[in-house]
């Protein structure tokens, strides 16, 4: 367990956009459940059909896929200048 949390720090560490990328996938999981949630409530308490059942299997997994590809996009870091400290003029 420890080797496997050890592996991901240096992931992090290496891709930082991977946390990112972590947080729109459980975002977007959400979204999925939700409406399969909407849908199992409309047709199961308000007995009616519901406008859409669920997402297109190749629709979920086609942004699964772009949303883990982000994560490994480099961070757009701004080239680190040095920024000459204020002069005192007496």
């Amino acid at each position: 367990m420890r080797f496997v949390a050890g592996f991901f720090l240096k992931l992090l560490e290496r891709f930082e956009r991977l946390e990112t990328s972590a947080y729109l996938i459980i975002g977007w999981i959400a979204v999925k459940l939700g409406i399969a949630a909407y849908a199992h409530f409309t047709e199961v308490v308000l007995h009616q059909e519901p406008r859409i059942h669920h997402l297109p299997t190749w629709l979920f997994w086609s942004v699964m896929v772009i949303f883990f590809a982000l994560g490994f996009l480099p961070s757009r870091k701004p080239k680190s200048e040095e920024v000459p400290a204020p002069s005192k003029e007496d």
